[in-house]
Order: structure tokens, then sequence, then C-alpha cells
């Protein structure tokens, strides 16, 4: 699942720019939220559903360019994206659930290596 979530990354990075990825990633805590409440049953408050249509708002404006009248990307790559996106959420829930401990999900890890390649 890794390896496949590596591939889809680099064929996003084809079409999106690094800054568009970044931006796109914070899209994070929508696909949290739905995992949470459909998969798991647990209740998310309406403060924190207002919150994230106010996050997730914001990141349509910035994708939206108003003098053409669409989208700044093709529609696949985002929905490519939000694939990319929804796989890192569900591994970085598999893993959190077998080591019952949020520091050790590879989230802060992944993160760490895509802001410093230099470091392989």
């Amino acid at each position: 699942m890794y390896c496949a979530n590596n591939q889809l990354t680099y064929s996003i990075f084809l079409t999106a720019d690094p800054a568009t990825v970044n931006i796109f990633k914070s899209a994070s805590t929508l696909v949290t939220a739905a995992i949470a409440c459909i998969l798991l049953g647990r209740y998310v408050t309406w403060v924190h559903w207002a919150t994230i249509v106010l996050q997730v708002s914001g990141l349509f404006i910035t994708q939206f360019d108003a003098c053409k009248d669409r989208m700044v990307l093709p529609v696949a790559t985002y929905i490519l994206l939000l694939i990319a996106v929804t796989i890192s959420e569900i591994m970085d829930y598999t893993l959190w659930t077998k080591t019952g401990s949020v520091a050790q999900a590879p989230h802060a890890a992944r993160e760490s290596l895509q802001s410093h390649p230099g470091v392989i």
C-alpha cells in the first residue's frame, strides 16, 4: 500500500506543483473526520464540521482560477490527490491501532522525508 501511494504521489507531481500538493494535504482533516464517522461510528461535533468546511472552502478558493472560470488543475489530478490523502490516512490509522500511539504514526516521518529529501 505504501509503494502504491508513493507511485500515486509521483504521478501527481507530474501534473501538480509541490505547493498545490501540500495545500491539498490539509484536506486530510476532512478524510479523517469522514473515516471517524462512517467507519468507526465516532461522533464529530458541529463545531469541528464547521471548521472543516471552512478549511475545505479555503482550499477550493485557492484552487479556483476566476479569470478562466475553472479549477487550476485538471479534475483527474484532484481525484488522485484525494485518493492519495485517503490512502495516507488509512495507513496512519492502521499503524496507530497496531502501535497504540499517535507519535509512532508514519505521518511525521513521511512529512520529514518529503520536506528534507537530501537526508536520504
